[in-house]
């Protein structure tokens, strides 16, 4: 079985695993070893059927027809693990999550029934295994956290059932990836923590404005937050600067260009669902802050199921020897099948 999955897969589950143990202690490691890989594997079975390609539906049965196996080597680890002698002595949880789980019985003893708050993480194998941390840390206090992460590793349903016992305030506390920061618009959520390192001031401002209470908290664990507010003031700054913007001749003709016919499905004139408060919904231009949005939501709609943007639509490479990795090409679908654009094609369109 292992020799019919591709070998970065398996790095990654290996890489997951000392990201859990670094950030979060053995006891959370063990839950994520025990309970969390398997059903994420079975998510991403899923969503690799749905995609409807002979190519994806084969390797979605390869993984299906090992989960046996990999289950009998996920036992193993596990009590490899639990006979390890230098996890025996080292504490279940992390000096971090110590001080993470005494914020949040310091905020919910501080304030009443109403209150509620988002932990925000970097990467998907957290949000289980800290939901699982959290909700025993409050089970005192009868408050439950809830989990919320990509469409590959959680499926819609489960998501919105998440999100509405947020809102309603059945789960106080939410453990999520970046998933949840341009997704949920709740007047209680009076605190926002980001327990690992925000990577684009992008982030740091959607993951901020979940915080919609007044006088509401953000905790940074890794960032610096004088550092994030001086990036936001800038970012601002320059997208209200006139001077940056497309004169009206050469906005007329980028949309003439770009005038395609899809069917009645594009989703623009956008409406964001999660803007406003008290259920209004507002109609939006396009702007840097809903764009990537909205191309994921006309592709979603146009293929008819749930996409995985970062593995179907996107692809990355280095533009110069030595440099990170950067966007190099879109591919997206039409009503003639699909198409691409690449870097030079948007250099050469500009």
């Amino acid at each position: 079985f292992f020799s019919k999955i591709n070998i970065k897969d398996l790095s990654k589950v290996v890489k997951r695993c000392i990201h859990v143990l670094d950030e979060l202690g053995p006891s959370a490691l063990n839950f994520y070893v025990d309970h969390v890989i398997i059903s994420q594997m079975m998510a991403k079975t899923k969503l690799l059927r749905e995609q409807g390609e002979p190519g994806t539906i084969r390797y979605a049965g390869a993984i299906s027809n090992g989960l046996p196996t990999v289950q009998l080597a996920l036992d193993g680890l596990r009590q490899n693990l639990m006979r390890d002698p230098l996890l025996k002595h080292t504490s279940p949880k992390t000096i971090k999550l110590d001080e993470l789980i005494n914020i949040l019985l310091e905020e919910f003893a501080k304030h009443g029934p109403g209150h509620r708050g988002i932990v925000f993480v970097e990467q998907v194998a957290l949000v289980s295994p800290l939901a699982k941390v959290i909700n025993d840390a409050m089970t005192s206090l009868n408050i439950s956290c809830g989990a919320i992460s990509g469409t590959g590793f959680q499926s819609e349903r489960d998501r919105q059932d998440q999100l509405s016992k947020f809102r309603s305030g059945d789960l106080r506390i939410l453990a999520a990836t970046a998933a949840l920061e341009e997704g949920i618009d709740v007047s209680e959520c009076a605190f926002v923590v980001r327990y690992t390192s925000v990577a684009t001031t992008k982030a740091h401002i959607q993951g901020a404005g979940r915080a919609r209470r007044h006088n509401a908290t953000i905790y940074y664990f890794e960032n610096n937050p004088q550092e994030e507010r001086q990036k936001e003031a800038s970012m601002v700054a320059t997208a209200k600067n006139t001077s940056l913007a497309l004169s009206q001749n050469e906005l007329n003709g980028a949309m003439a260009s770009m005038n395609v016919y899809v069917n009645q499905r594009h989703p623009y004139p956008f409406r964001d669902h999660n803007a406003g408060t008290q259920g209004i919904v507002t109609i939006g231009e396009v702007n840097v802050y809903n764009c990537k949005q909205i191309f994921n939501q006309y592709c979603s709609i146009t293929l008819g199921t749930t996409v995985q943007p970062q593995k179907v639509l996107y692809q990355y490479s280095h533009r110069n020897p030595g440099d990170p990795k950067c966007l190099a090409q879109v591919r997206y679908p039409t009503p003639k099948g699909w198409r691409s654009l690449a870097y030079c094609d948007y250099q050469s369109f500009w």
